[in-house]
C-alpha cells in the first residue's frame, strides 16, 4: 500500500518537471529581452503551447510510471498499464498566456514571466494528477483512491473531500479536474486496508468535518441539511478560530485607541509637507508612489512625496503598543510558498479592519486575490493614514514571512505572514 514516502516520490518528479520547464521559460524570455511587447507576446503564443505538452507529458510520465510501481507491488491484480491522460488544451494555454502577456506593456516582464511561471506549475501538476485519475477509472481491478494533501495544512474544501479517506470508489477524473489549483493528489490504494501515509490523518479530517456539519444543523435546525458551501464556510470558521487561538497573543481590534492617538499626534506635531505627503499617498498618488519605489519610474512631484512620507518613519514613528493582527488586501500574480520570505518595495498599505481588505480584493482584479493577515509585534513603525479605513501604513520594503495558505471556496486566499 502507498506510505508517504510514494508520495513524495511522485511529487519530487513533479516538481523536477516544473522547474525544467519554468528554466526553459526563462530562457525564452532572455531570448526576448529586445523584442517589442508585441513581438514578445505573439512569441510567447507561439511558444507556450508547446512548452507546457513538452514537460507535460514529463509529468504524465512521472505519474503513470509511479501508478505503475505501486500497482507491481500486488502481482495477483489483471493485467494494467496506465496511460497520459490526455493532452493540454492549447487554446487555453494561448488564451492564458496572451491574457497574462499584457503586462508585457507596462515594463513588468517580470511580473509576466512570474505569472507565466505559477501557470506553467499548475499545468504540470494537473497533467499528473489527471493521468493517476485517469488510471484508477480505467484500472480492472478498481481500485479504491483517496484526495491526500500535500502539506499539513489545507484548505477547507480540499479538508472535506479529504476526510473521506480511501472510501472514494466514484469516478477520480472529476475530482481530478475540480479545485484545479490545489496541490491535492489522487492517491490509489490496491491493499484490502486503507493505506497509511504520514501527515495523512482522514480520521482527523472527517471529525472536522462532522463538527462544521453539525455546527450547521445547530444554526439552521434540526430539518436543515447543509450544503457543501456551508459545511466548507464552516471549516474555515472553524480553522480561523483555531489559528486565532494559535495565535492569541496578537491582538485583533479595528478601533485600537493607539490608531486614534497616533493620528492626533502625527496631526499635530509632524511638518506639513510630511503630512502633505501622507495625504497624497493615501488620496491619489497611492499608485505612483510605490511605482517610483518598486520600478524607479515617477515624476518628481513623486519623489518629493516619497521623500517627505519616508521621513515620517523617522522623525515622527508611531508604534504598536501590543502584538497585532494587521490585515492587507493585495492581488497578486503568484502567490509566495509557506516558509518563503518576501518583501514589498513600496509603502506597504494594511489595516486593522479585515473588512477593508475584503472589500479591496472583492473589487480588484487580477490572477490571484489576497488577503493578508499579518503578524505584527510590539513596537513595529508605521504611519497613521486614512482613519476610516483604520490604515497603518508600514515601512518600505518590509519583509514578510509566509506561516500558511489557503484557498476559500470564493477563490480568494487566506495568506498568514509574520513582519520580519
Amino acid at each position: 500500500m502507498p506510505d508517504r514516502r510514494d508520495l513524495d516520490r511522485l511529487n519530487t518528479a513533479q516538481d523536477k518537471a516544473v522547474e525544467l520547464a519554468i528554466a526553459d521559460l526563462k530562457k525564452i524570455m532572455a531570448r526576448l529581452s529586445g523584442a517589442t511587447p508585441e513581438q514578445t507576446r505573439d512569441a510567447l503564443l507561439q511558444a507556450m503551447p508547446a512548452l507546457v505538452s513538452k514537460w507535460g507529458d514529463v509529468a504524465a510520465t512521472a505519474a503513470a510510471a509511479w501508478y505503475d510501481q505501486l500497482r507491481a507491488e500486488h502481482p495477483e491484480l489483471p493485467p494494467y498499464k496506465a496511460h497520459h491522460a490526455t493532452g493540454i488544451d492549447a487554446d487555453a494555454v494561448r488564451t492564458t498566456t496572451r491574457r497574462l502577456a499584457g503586462g508585457l506593456w507596462d515594463s513588468d516582464r517580470d511580473q509576466v514571466t512570474a505569472a507565466l511561471a505559477g501557470n506553467v506549475g499548475m499545468w504540470l501538476k494537473n497533467r499528473g494528477r489527471e493521468t493517476v485519475a485517469k488510471a484508477v477509472d480505467e484500472d480492472p481491478a478498481h481500485p479504491g483512491w483517496a484526495r491526500v494533501p500535500r502539506g499539513g495544512t489545507t484548505c477547507a474544501w480540499c479538508t472535506m473531500l479529504a476526510s473521506r479517506g480511501f472510501a472514494y470508489k466514484e469516478k477520480a477524473t472529476a475530482a481530478a479536474s475540480s479545485h484545479r489549483a490545489c496541490d491535492c493528489q489522487i492517491v490509489p490504494n490496491f491493499g484490502k486496508d486503507a493505506a497509511k501515509i504520514d501527515g495523512y490523518d482522514p480520521e482527523a479530517l472527517y471529525k472536522q468535518y462532522s463538527k462544521a456539519r453539525a455546527n450547521v444543523v445547530a444554526r439552521n435546525g434540526d430539518g436543515h441539511t447543509p450544503t457543501d458551501r456551508e459545511i466548507t464556510d464552516e471549516l474555515r470558521r472553524m480553522s480561523a478560530a483555531q489559528r486565532d487561538s494559535r495565535n492569541r497573543e496578537y491582538i485583533e481590534d479595528e478601533n485600537a485607541r493607539e490608531f486614534f492617538d497616533a493620528l492626533d499626534d502625527l496631526d499635530r506635531t509632524a511638518p506639513r509637507r510630511a503630512l502633505a505627503a501622507r495625504d497624497a499617498y493615501t488620496g491619489s498618488a497611492y499608485g505612483t508612489m510605490n511605482r517610483l519605489l518598486r520600478d524607479n519610474v515617477g515624476s518628481e512631484y513623486d519623489r518629493e512625496n516619497v521623500r517627505n512620507l519616508r521621513s515620517l518613519f523617522t522623525t515622527n514613528p508611531s508604534r504598536l503598543d501590543r502584538n497585532r493582527i494587521l490585515f492587507r488586501g493585495l492581488s497578486l500574480q503568484d502567490v509566495p510558498e509557506v516558509d518563503s520570505i518576501f518583501n514589498d518595495e513600496g509603502f506597504v498599505s494594511t489595516s486593522l479592519s479585515a473588512k477593508v481588505a475584503e472589500d479591496f480584493v472583492a473589487n480588484s482584479e487580477g490572477r490571484h486575490q489576497v488577503i493578508m493577515r499579518i503578524r505584527a509585534r510590539t513596537g513595529t513603525v508605521f504611519v497613521p493614514g486614512l482613519d476610516s479605513e483604520r490604515e497603518l501604513i508600514l515601512t518600505p520594503g518590509t519583509r514578510f514571512r509566509v506561516r500558511s495558505r489557503t484557498e476559500r471556496p470564493d477563490g480568494i486566499i487566506e495568506m498568514e505572514v509574520e513582519a520580519l
